[in-house]
């Protein structure tokens, strides 16, 4: 395997809550890395337009795009995932809340993370759902 492909495969070391899981796991278990992944997503995204705005506060533009893709995880995707593909016998516990570093270097690393890790992650759901 690649680096690439292991990369993708893995995501980034740092956040587990968003790796890629292993699709031939039984159906079950899928949905619930799935709905998982979904509930952190949407935690950090709203963690990082936060920070956008400290760390940013001209960049109207861009924090209207991650509250809209905040409000698409939250309202839309996971609902539909949570609902419709995996059925409520496989609602999970919400995940441990995100942390993000202290120092602002350190906390825009971590928000290009997140946002990278939750890319490839949907790449993978978009795939895993059939489209």
């Amino acid at each position: 395997m690649s680096d690439e492909e292991n990369r993708v495969t893995s995501g980034v070391k740092d956040l587990p809550e968003l790796w890629v899981p292993d699709d031939t796991l039984p159906a079950k278990q899928v949905c619930r890395s799935v709905n998982r992944a979904l509930q952190f997503m949407a935690a950090a995204l709203d963690i990082i337009i936060e920070q956008q705005k400290d760390l940013n506060p001209n960049a109207l533009e861009l924090d209207g795009k991650l509250q809209k893709s905040t409000t698409w995880v939250k309202d839309h995707l996971w609902n539909c995932i949570s609902l419709k593909v995996c059925g409520k016998a496989t609602a999970t516990a919400t995940p441990a809340p995100p942390n993000p570093p202290l120092h602002t270097y350190d906390r825009k690393k971590w928000g290009h993370a997140v946002l990278e890790s939750s890319e490839m992650f949907l790449v993978w759901l978009t795939g895993w759902l059939g489209g």
